[in-house]
């Protein structure tokens, strides 16, 4: 989405603060309207040129929200579908990882009981949904896969109960991988990149709900969790800032 951009706030600061906090960041890679060249040299720049040391790397950001499926908020110049997406990011894969074969790689999937997924984009040339077409390409070479999770409430009452909803989300990705990625299986890991109360965000059932859910999904062995607006306050929707 459009927002304003600091300028002095770039990469490398960016990097300075999390070298100051012990951070290890996931960097999310431009897919949209990037190359996987300009990816391997964000790499280079970032753990060659100046050793930041960066594991975790994004191919992209909710990419199945790139019009594939209607619905559009992703910037995209590439022709959509998730084929054209799990054919791209393998490329993006061989040539980050030809800089430094020790960064960790993911991808995007669609999230559980969530749209779009489980959808057929076959006007653009799919024949299975998002998450099959990515792993059954992919899967042999990923590290990670990303899921965004963005529970629905009306209610006060309602928002404390979504946390039982993340067993069967964390089950039901495991068991695509293990399906789709092959001998890979065991070594994908799970990382919830965004997620909040999506209701009365600010609240003290939102810190309750969210307690529940940093907890259910270390529980259900995610790997990571990043918490959808930490500091700015949802001044909108999610995809506003994005």
């Amino acid at each position: 989405g459009l927002g304003y951009a600091n300028p002095s706030d770039g990469f490398d600061d960016f990097m300075g603060i999390a070298q100051k906090t012990g951070a290890s960041p996931i960097i999310t890679v431009n897919y949209g309207s990037g190359t996987a060249a300009e990816a391997a040299a964000w790499v280079k720049y970032a753990n060659v040129t100046k050793h930041y040391g960066i594991k975790y790397w994004e191919l992209g950001n909710e990419i199945p929200g790139d019009g594939t499926y209607g619905s559009q908020w992703e910037h995209e110049e590439k022709p959509k579908g998730a084929t054209t997406y799990a054919n791209n990011i393998a490329d993006y894969i061989t040539q980050m990882k030809a800089v430094d074969p020790s960064i960790k790689v993911g991808a995007v999937l669609t999230t559980y009981n969530s749209w779009p997924d489980g959808l057929v984009a076959s006007k653009y040339g799919d024949t299975a949904d998002w998450n099959t077409t990515v792993l059954k390409r992919d899967g042999a070479n990923l590290d990670f896969v990303i899921i965004h999770y963005y529970p629905t409430s009306n209610s006060e009452t309602s928002l404390l109960t979504q946390y039982q909803n993340i067993a069967s989300l964390i089950s039901h990705t495991r068991a695509e991988i293990k399906q789709y990625a092959g001998g890979n299986a065991s070594n994908v890991q799970i990382m919830i990149t965004e997620t909040d109360s999506s209701y009365e965000y600010d609240s003290v059932p939102a810190a309750l709900y969210a307690a529940d859910s940093y907890m259910t999904f270390l529980q259900n062995g995610v790997d990571n969790i990043d918490w959808w607006d930490l500091h700015n306050g949802p001044g909108g929707k999610p995809e506003t800032i994005d």
